[in-house]
């Protein structure tokens, strides 16, 4: 897969013109579980640095509730690293906004906006989804590990609610998840201070104080 800073290029690479900062990256693995993976996560800052082709889009921190304090530490730390137009909000995001902004979704498997994008898990091109109160990850092949114990997650799409659809390479959304509040606000720490760890990851879930790189 070709992908240009954090999402799945919708042209070839010699029709892409690189902007400055942007980062290129080329992924070899066995994709045979899904055959279109519409972004990563493992460009971070991208694709709210710099977006695609130089249009960046806002990016707006969508919270549940309890997450307010978590969602502008991780505003913060998204300004340090240079990401401008950032803002955040509750739960009753606007049509508008969601359709022609980047997303970042806190909250656990229980807020709406996660559970609408849990239930297309396929057609999102997710590795990760909760099923009856746990955490399934599938590997490349499509093959099941079940976590049962608490656990969070970082995964992501293009925006499905663009009208051009998940293809567009305009906007994405991020998915930062758990099975209960201690663990998105885990997955949001590793997000804002060990992010290094999430490189040339698709997606990861983070369990037992380690973060796991999925697929493996």
């Amino acid at each position: 897969f070709f992908n240009v800073n954090g999402m799945s290029a919708k042209t070839g690479a010699l029709d892409y013109k690189l902007y400055h900062g942007d980062i290129e990256h080329w992924d070899f693995h066995d994709w045979s579980f899904h055959a279109f993976i519409p972004a990563i996560i493992g460009d971070f800052p991208q694709p709210f640095l710099g977006g695609f082709q130089g249009k960046i889009l806002p990016t707006i921190v969508v919270y549940d509730e309890g997450f307010q304090e978590v969602a502008q530490n991780l505003i913060s730390k998204l300004e340090k690293l240079g990401v401008g137009n950032i803002h955040m909000a509750g739960p009753a995001s606007s049509a508008y906004s969601k359709k022609y902004s980047n997303l970042i979704l806190l909250g656990t498997k229980d807020f709406e906006l996660i559970s609408e994008l849990n239930k297309n898990y396929k057609k999102l091109g997710f590795y990760i989804n909760f099923q009856d109160g746990e955490v399934v990850v599938y590997d490349s092949q499509g093959n099941k590990t079940q976590y049962q114990s608490g656990c969070g997650l970082i995964q992501a799409t293009q925006n499905p609610w663009n009208p051009k659809g998940i293809g567009a390479c305009e906007n994405v959304v991020w998915m930062i998840s758990g099975t209960n509040k201690a663990q998105v606000r885990n997955a949001v720490d590793v997000l804002t201070n060990h992010y290094e760890e999430l490189r040339y990851a698709c997606a990861a879930v983070i369990a037992n104080g380690e973060v796991i790189k999925v697929p493996k």
